[in-house]
Formats: C-alpha cells, structure tokens, sequence
C-alpha cells in the first residue's frame, strides 16, 4: 500500500489525531489508541491493515462532518504500524489492552467518557464494541 499523507475522512491508510493526544504520537509514548465500533477490518472505511506505515495527520481544528472539513496542522511525518487490532466490548476491556493509552482513556471507565466527548455523544456503555490499535512507532517520514 502507498504511503498517502492526504487520505480523506474514513479513508484507509491515515490516523487522524487530536491535538489533545499529539505530543504522546509525536514523541511515542502513546502505544494503542480507541475508536468506536468495530473497525478492525482493514478493508473497510475507518480500518487500517496490521504491518504497513501509517500517516498519523493532527488535527488543530476539528471539523463538522458532512458540512465543514477540519483543519490540520502542518504534516511532520509521524508515522505509526499497528501490530494488533481489535474490536471489543467496553466491560470486556483489560489494563493490558489499554496499555501505553493517553491518560484520558487508559481505563474502561475512561474509555466511555473520551470517545463520548470526542464523538459528541451520550457516554458509551459496557456493552458498546470499541476498537483497540496497538502500534509501533516508526521514523518520520
């Protein structure tokens, strides 16, 4: 797969990340990442494959889908490879899935909140699927 560093919303092949949790992805301290549903087919839109190099793009300011498109900070190359992924229920969690997570999701409990706050939704339940990305970091590209 080509590294494309301009991948559209729900496109495959680029991770699109918060300002908020832009420091532990530029400096590789964040190790998995959340999303939710099941997004763990890599063929499918929002899905990415295990073992190729990843653009990882930060967004300085969020759009509103479907009617105005967010606004990204200049690309510095971080690239990320996820080595796991997986769709799971909130309440079937563990501290070892959440390892190496941004504090403000490092938990199930948390888990329910941030995708809450980030997708502008009523906070998730224990029996809502998420999807877990583990990853490496990879040099700059």
């Amino acid at each position: 797969m080509p590294l494309d560093r301009n991948v559209p919303h729900g496109g495959i092949g680029v991770i699109w990340v918060r300002k908020a949790h832009m420091p532990g992805f530029q400096n590789g301290t964040t190790m998995c990442f959340v999303r939710p549903g099941d997004r763990s087919d890599p063929e499918k839109a929002k899905g990415n494959p295990i073992g190729w190099p990843i653009p990882v793009r930060f967004i300085s300011k969020p759009g509103i889908q479907g009617q105005v498109d967010p606004q990204f900070f200049p690309d510095d190359g971080t690239t990320i490879e996820l080595v796991a992924c997986f769709a799971k229920k909130i309440g079937e969690l563990t501290a070892e899935d959440l390892a190496g997570a941004s504090p403000d999701y490092a938990t199930p409990e948390l888990v329910k909140y941030h995708l809450a706050v980030f997708y502008d939704t009523p906070p998730l339940g224990d029996d809502d699927v998420v999807t877990v990305s583990r990853l490496k970091h990879l040099p700059r590209r």
